[in-house]
């Protein structure tokens, strides 16, 4: 088995991944465990974890369609950004360069692309003029 890049070139929104992903713990079992035993690793009842980390994703987002309120988007290689896409070109850096795609970029056509993400992100709060633009983006699956 072996790993495929891909490069992204994408016109859109750049935000943090904390913007659609939240992680918390939870407690991994239902055991009562006063004073110090709480703090203990695990549980000394069953053996579960005390605490598990959970990931929560914004409701907007949706995980097997990659969609943040409708719109495609492409999380970073080590997950600390997610881009939502108004024109995106993908290509896979394997020497097929029949996989490369290609996206007429013009003013024109940017200025109904960011119109479009404003109003959605806006609607979500999470609009932010600086952070929009054109960005290069590598992935590896």
């Amino acid at each position: 088995m072996s790993t495929t890049y891909h490069a992204h070139v994408i016109v859109g929104l750049r935000l943090p991944i904390s913007a659609i992903i939240t992680k918390g713990m939870v407690r991994g079992c239902e055991h009562v465990h006063p004073g110090k035993t709480a703090d203990a690793p695990f549980c000394s009842t069953c053996g579960k974890k005390m605490w598990e980390e959970e990931t929560d994703y914004r409701k907007e987002y949706n995980p097997c369609e990659e969609t943040l309120g409708g719109i495609g988007v492409v999380l970073s290689q080590y997950r600390e950004f997610v881009f939502v896409c108004g024109m995106h070109c993908e290509t896979k850096l394997d020497g097929d360069k029949d996989g490369c795609k290609r996206f007429n970029h013009t003013e024109a056509r940017e200025k109904l692309v960011k119109e479009r993400i404003e109003t959605a992100m806006s609607n979500l709060g999470l609009w932010n003029e600086e952070e929009f633009g054109t960005w290069v983006v590598m992935t590896a699956s």
